[in-house]
């Protein structure tokens, strides 16, 4: 069972809340599922589906941090939103 794409706009919407003119929250992958209603045992498919929007650079994964919902130390994995997304490249002249 993939994540649907409510769920993936949500958890996109839980990844770029932020305050301003302060870094992006971050989050327990546990904390970041409970956020944007994704069931335990799609956990496999929020994994890939967070992969796809590092790669795109939407988010960043910290090694270490604070969980901004739970407000507890994780010594794993924190993900969060980017402040801003980089741009993209214009297409070049023929």
């Amino acid at each position: 069972m993939v994540l649907s794409r409510s769920q993936e706009e949500r958890v996109l919407a839980v990844l770029h809340r932020q305050l301003p003119g302060s870094l992006p929250l971050g989050y327990c992958i546990a904390h970041l599922a409970v956020a944007a209603k994704v069931k335990p045992e799609q956990h496999v498919h929020l994994a890939r589906f967070l992969y796809a929007v590092l790669r795109k650079g939407q988010c960043e994964i910290l090694e270490e941090g604070l969980c901004s919902a739970g407000g507890h130390e994780v010594l794993e994995m924190i993900v969060r939103g980017r402040a801003s997304f980089p741009a993209e490249r214009p297409p070049r002249p023929r």
